[in-house]
């Protein structure tokens, strides 16, 4: 009887901890496959954003 309820309470925690970790295994899974090309958006953005925008002496910025 003692087997079994130690197996019943090891099968109930596995069952737990996979229910917990499923969600962050499945983002990172997911992230890795489908996100290549999406890496520097925020950068992207970002920088066509500010590409106008004037320097703190009123002048545009110039770029190189």
């Amino acid at each position: 009887m003692q087997i079994f309820i130690m197996d019943m309470f090891l099968v109930g925690v596995g069952i737990i901890l996979s229910t917990a970790f499923l969600a962050s295994i499945i983002h990172f899974v997911a992230s890795a496959l489908f996100r290549r090309n999406s890496k520097d958006s925020f950068k992207n953005m970002s920088n066509t954003l500010q590409k106008n925008w004037r320097g703190i002496s009123g002048q545009s910025k110039s770029k190189p």
